[in-house]
């Protein structure tokens, strides 16, 4: 089934769900926090990134079950990871599934960039955050890395290392109390409070054949994800550009005729292709003026009020009504939860 460009499939935040309901939670608050049916996410209907994130979001945020990212991860399949997952199994051997997958992550929106470092006796893969709001509290790192790190080690299913292919784990956060899962589930050394977050394993793995390595397929999927990738960031490139136009007078509220002119098309034109591609100005214009103010917040002392003008809103009750309609929290909230997570990050840092 063809995917409208911007849109997500709710196939994740189903097994997400599930996967809570399984542990004895109740989980129709979340169903109903984007208004949407159990049926309509079961059946995977496509959902915008706002709705998307906010029930992903509010899982990890509100339920607190020990590991909830292994959890999860441990339950993905390569088959769900979009096409990337699948030129990644049909690759003839592990290492040109790593790099294929390397090459098409972007395709699956994770939280984190890979890469992949070689050497004759130990290999690694590394994550560097990507996603922001990933970065905002300790528990949504946390299960980011765990859900990532259960993810890569359920690979070793298809290459017959089914009970681990790890040496050892490294993770940037200290350690929680249940730290006993992870070696458990692992079977190898974590380490945390470590500069990075990756796992080491030996090199000689990386000849190993995949399960159902097919090399016609994976390039012919290799080449479907090169296309799909191109189509992706034509999507982006526009956005970007609009948004560039937007930062050039960020005080100033600019209208979606300005915006045209300034791109040498019609109005019209400018609506039909941001409908093509699944999106209106108003929502990147929205968009864009809550991250700036995001930043804003978090990054200064201006007062709200400054910050309010800045993104340009004249009434700064609007722009309370706005942000919260964004992030879920007023700027005062906002601006203290980063306060907090600065702190502790700096009293980890000093223990």
């Amino acid at each position: 089934m063809t995917m409208t460009p911007g849109k997500f499939r709710t196939r994740y935040i189903y097994k997400l769900l599930c996967l809570v309901h399984e542990q004895g939670y109740d989980v129709s608050s979340f169903y109903e926090s984007v208004n949407l049916t159990r049926k309509q996410i079961r059946e995977q209907v496509e959902t915008s990134r706002q709705q998307y994130e906010k029930i992903h979001f509010d899982v990890i945020d509100q339920i607190d079950i020990p590991g909830l990212g292994i959890v999860v991860g441990s339950k993905i399949n390569l088959t769900e990871l979009s096409l990337a997952g699948l030129v990644f199994m049909f690759s003839s051997d592990l290492e040109k599934g790593i790099k294929r997958w390397i090459k098409f992550q972007e395709l699956s929106d994770p939280p984190f960039r890979y890469q992949f470092h070689r050497s004759n006796e130990q290999s690694l893969i590394r994550a560097t955050p990507h996603l922001t709001p990933f970065q905002e509290t300790l528990p949504r790192t946390r299960f980011a890395i765990e859900e990532s790190m259960a993810e890569f080690n359920e690979i070793g299913e298809m290459f017959d290392k089914p009970h681990g292919w790890f040496d050892e784990i490294h993770v940037s956060y200290p350690e929680p109390g249940y730290s006993d899962l992870y070696e458990k589930y692992f079977h190898c050394p974590v380490k945390f409070n470590q500069p990075y977050n990756q796992f080491l394993f030996s090199s000689n793995l990386l000849q190993r054949p995949m399960r159902v390595g097919d090399e016609d397929i994976a390039q012919i999927l290799e080449f479907k994800c090169s296309a799909l990738i191109k189509s992706t960031r034509v999507q982006d490139e526009l956005v970007y550009t609009i948004q560039t136009i937007l930062m050039s007078d960020p005080e100033k509220y600019k209208s979606i005729t300005e915006v045209a002119n300034a791109l040498n098309v019609s109005e019209r034109t400018l609506r039909r292709r941001l409908t093509t591609l699944g999106t209106t100005f108003k929502d990147i214009a929205f968009n864009y003026r809550m991250n700036l103010a995001s930043e804003y917040l978090l990054s200064t002392e201006l007062p709200i009020s400054a910050i309010s003008i800045m993104v340009g809103y004249s009434d700064t009750a609007n722009f309370f009504r706005a942000f919260r309609q964004f992030s879920d929290m007023t700027p005062d909230q906002y601006r203290n939860s980063g306060e907090a997570y600065d702190a502790h990050q700096t009293a980890l840092e000093n223990e």
